[in-house]
């Protein structure tokens, strides 16, 4: 009786191994992924500010330039 609550315990506990270690990898290529997609957004909202940015200091030029004129 012993040995075969060894071995099932065993059984189980090899399937429980088994199972956690799917689980894990599946949680750390989420957050690969989750990391890559983080990553695009940033640049994309870096680079649309550098433009918004560009466009206030012409805009703010401009607006010197009008005011020197006048």
């Amino acid at each position: 009786m012993k040995k075969l609550v060894f071995v099932v315990g065993f059984i189980s506990g090899a399937i429980v191994v088994h199972k956690w270690r799917t689980v894990a990898k599946h949680s750390i290529k989420g957050g690969i992924l989750a990391a890559r997609k983080l990553k695009e957004i940033s640049e994309q909202v870096k680079e649309d500010l550098e433009d918004v940015t560009a466009e206030a200091t012409d805009e703010i030029l401009k607006e010197n330039e009008e005011h020197a004129r006048r």
